[in-house]
């Protein structure tokens, strides 16, 4: 049986839906260290689950704490 929500989105409705700012995801895709995304002519989409796997790879018990890379 096949989920009623969609795989991917466009920046916009990924930064809306996780908090972020399109600009910073713009940023991201241009330097590195962002999500993965996937490119079909000039628009841009990011597979809901690259996003959150990518937001989960920096969680933190405390501030101190440094992340792996």
């Amino acid at each position: 049986m096949q989920d009623n929500f969609p795989l991917y989105g466009d920046t916009r409705t990924v930064a809306e839906r996780f908090g972020l700012s399109a600009a910073t995801l713009s940023t991201l895709r241009t330097r590195g260290g962002g999500p993965l995304f996937c490119k079909r002519g000039a628009r841009v989409f990011y597979r809901f689950d690259d996003v959150a796997d990518w937001l989960e790879a920096d969680r933190r018990a405390n501030t101190s704490q440094t992340v792996a890379a």
